[in-house]
């Protein structure tokens, strides 16, 4: 008999997503018991991964079902990845959740929603984990002089995308953040190549600028004077030229 379950805290986000494979569960169940003559699946990109099935079924169990779409049997199966072409990173997603089944879960997706946008991502990969632990009173009275442990794991999953124009990494943004799930969080860091530009660029006006601060350091390092910014105080610049000619110095 084949079996497909889905938690239940998935099934409230995700209802419109599964509900097509809830239908089609029992005619594959019929099919796959009554020994149908199966045929394989006709795309090349699921042909290439079928050896390595996501969920707990067989891979001549989903192409017994011809009628079933293709994007519904690619389900069954791994996300397809788009090879990364010219090595241009563009951004890091770095999933966070005290559940692995929920953090795998979500990264499961996005590498979904990156392969029918046509952005290459690699990963997921594992990040260390954060290990936390408390130590509390097990009650304020009775139980005050005894102690109780409580720990927390956080995981962790990185995500990255190459070759990807910007308005495209914004609709995955977009995206992944309207269809996000409970429990996990997301962090992400974009990254964009802009131009080194000079607003108001003026060659001799710049040089003019450069010979005027030049004369005015000459002469205060002659006067003995340093100028702080801009604004200069007369009356604390002759104090110090009066301490400087001073005969307790001398």
């Amino acid at each position: 008999m084949l079996k497909f379950k889905i938690p239940s805290y998935y099934a409230s986000s995700y209802s419109l997503f599964f509900r097509p494979l809830i239908r089609y569960q029992s005619n594959l169940a019929k099919d796959v018991s009554t020994g149908n003559s199966t045929a394989p699946i006709t795309t090349s990109n699921l042909t290439s991964i079928a050896s390595a099935p996501k969920l707990s079924i067989n891979s001549s169990d989903v192409s017994a079902h011809e009628d079933l779409p293709i994007n519904l049997k690619a389900l069954y199966f791994p996300p397809i990845k788009l090879p990364v072409k010219y090595g241009h990173l563009k951004l890091d997603i770095q999933l966070r959740s005290y559940e692995v089944s929920s953090l795998e879960f979500f990264a499961d997706f996005i590498q979904r929603v990156a392969f029918y946008l046509g952005i290459p991502m690699t990963g997921p990969k594992p990040l260390p984990k954060r290990h936390e632990t408390w130590t509390v009173i097990r009650s304020p009275f009775v139980h005050a002089k005894s102690k109780e442990n409580f720990e927390r794991f956080t995981y962790k999953r990185l995500l990255r995308c190459w070759d990807t124009n910007d308005a495209v990494l914004e609709l995955l943004l977009a995206y992944i953040s309207k269809y996000s799930i409970a429990g996990v969080g997301v962090k992400c860091n974009l990254f964009k190549k802009e131009p080194i530009t000079i607003k108001n660029w003026d060659e001799d006006h710049v040089l003019e600028e450069l010979d005027t601060i030049q004369v005015n350091l000459q002469t205060n390092a002659e006067t003995g004077v340093e100028l702080q910014g801009n604004q200069s105080n007369s009356v604390v610049d002759s104090k110090i030229l009066e301490l400087l000619n001073s005969s307790k110095i001398e």
